[in-house]
């Protein structure tokens, strides 16, 4: 075998019908050709060349697939393996941003996320949510989905109705929500921010975005802390870190990490980290806030 790969010369053929010609070969005489005889870009593959498994016809010879490195597949692999459907992963944030307010320390399990589902308005509400919005996308989407998303109106209709009765809150169907939001299981939340991002905590008789145009609505960043009796409205930002303090209306745009309070808002603190606040849900943020300011 190797005295036949030392008679093979094909630097004289033109590339396609190179590797074509090498590509049939066997496996032992390919293990014995000088890849330097090969076209430019096929000189560092691995040997022997992986033909296709079907008879595709890329021309006079068909052109071979390089099989991957080892590494390659293995991180290929990874990679799908962490992609999950966008809904489910959300919800997957949703469930462990309660269960740590709820349980601190306590791991995760099947029974513990089925009593939260059991016990929890607030987590009943963003699973609604999470449902409709699905739906809501392939609405607009078009297609064979919408048609699907049509069809599953008529069971989600009541279903929402129940959920929504049950919560006393109401969340728009077509605003989007990171994974990993909370909303209080106290309820009588009216929620339309346009965007809201993960690590939010929405406290009880809240209401955001009253508008019914997107444009118009408030957008929430990543780890803000929204306190009870909180009213914010308009095409305004709210930056990440922040903290409303109960009682606040707010209508314009803050910073990242300050703390707001009253009617009108006005900035009580900045720099404020606000993580205590979001994993605890048995923290009197007044005082807690008012100890930092006191502390310098």
């Amino acid at each position: 075998m190797n005295k036949i790969a030392q008679e093979i010369d094909v630097a004289h053929l033109p590339e396609q019908l190179q590797v074509g010609v090498l590509a049939h070969l066997p496996e032992q005489v390919q293990a014995g050709i000088d890849s330097h005889h090969l076209p430019e870009n096929y000189q560092s593959s691995s040997w022997p060349i992986d033909m296709p498994s079907t008879d595709t016809d890329y021309g006079f010879y068909p052109t071979p697939i390089i099989a991957p490195s080892r590494e390659g597949r293995v991180e290929s692999f990874q990679k799908s393996a962490s992609r999950d459907p966008p809904q489910i992963s959300k919800v997957s944030r949703d469930i462990e941003i309660v269960h740590r307010r709820r349980w601190q320390g306590r791991p995760v399990s099947l029974a513990s996320c089925s009593w939260l589902l059991a016990t929890s308005p607030g987590l009943r509400l963003m699973l609604m949510h999470r449902i409709t919005h699905w739906s809501y996308l392939m609405r607009k989407n078009g297609g064979w989905r919408a048609w699907l998303s049509h069809v599953m109106v008529i069971p989600l209709v009541p279903l929402k109705l129940a959920i929504k009765i049950s919560s006393k809150s109401d969340v728009r169907h077509n605003i989007e929500i990171e994974g990993g939001v909370c909303f209080s299981d106290q309820g009588y939340i009216v929620f339309g921010a346009k965007k809201t991002g993960s690590g939010t905590v929405v406290g009880t008789r809240v209401t955001i975005g009253v508008s019914h145009i997107n444009n118009d609505c408030p957008e929430i960043g990543r780890n803000v802390w929204i306190g009870s009796d909180c009213v914010i409205y308009g095409a305004i930002r709210i930056g990440d870190g922040a903290t409303l303090l109960p009682g606040t209306v707010l209508a314009k745009s803050i910073p990242a990490g300050v703390v707001i309070q009253g009617n009108p808002a006005r900035v009580v603190l900045r720099n404020f980290d606000n993580s205590e606040l979001r994993e605890r849900q048995d923290v009197n943020a007044i005082q807690y806030v008012n100890a930092k300011r006191a502390g310098g």
